[in-house]
């Protein structure tokens, strides 16, 4: 529908395996060039680094909590 929802997965990162919810917007739908139908959205969530085995510091100073859009 056209009204946010939490879409909830599996995300694999590093090689492990978690369940997390992106927050999702719908953005727009119509028929493409081809002649389907197609549906925009767009998410947000955030993840912890150390859940899914990376809280080494590869490059200098990193948060955490990483922000995925």
């Amino acid at each position: 529908g056209k009204q946010p929802a939490d879409v909830a997965g599996d995300l694999t990162f590093h090689g492990v395996t978690k369940p997390i919810v992106v927050k999702a917007t719908f953005l727009g739908e119509g028929k493409d060039p081809w002649g389907g139908y197609r549906a925009g959205f767009e998410g947000t969530t955030s993840i912890s680094r150390k859940e899914f085995n990376k809280d080494g510091m590869d490059v200098g100073p990193q948060s955490d909590t990483v922000q995925l859009y």
